[in-house]
């Protein structure tokens, strides 16, 4: 099942992040997905910062996550 599948890899990997599960591939239409993988990166406002197409590696989290992070961190 491809739940349960999705649901193990984020505890594996101990993701607290939203992650989508698109079963019908309406978000996909929505938003022009025509590759995989696909990873937007979306403020607490809902501005797209960052898209990366293919594996997001460690090093991309870094360089286009944290930054973010940091910058909420510090906005009072």
């Amino acid at each position: 099942d491809q739940l349960e599948a999705v649901e193990a890899f984020v505890q594996e990997r101990q993701i607290s992040y939203p992650i989508l599960l698109d079963e019908d591939r309406e978000t996909s239409r929505q938003w022009l997905v025509r590759g995989l993988p696909r990873t937007y990166v979306v403020d607490r406002e809902g501005i797209v910062r960052a898209l990366h197409i293919g594996e997001f590696k460690q090093s991309d989290f870094e360089q286009q996550v944290l930054p973010l992070l940091e910058q909420q961190a510090s906005t009072p």
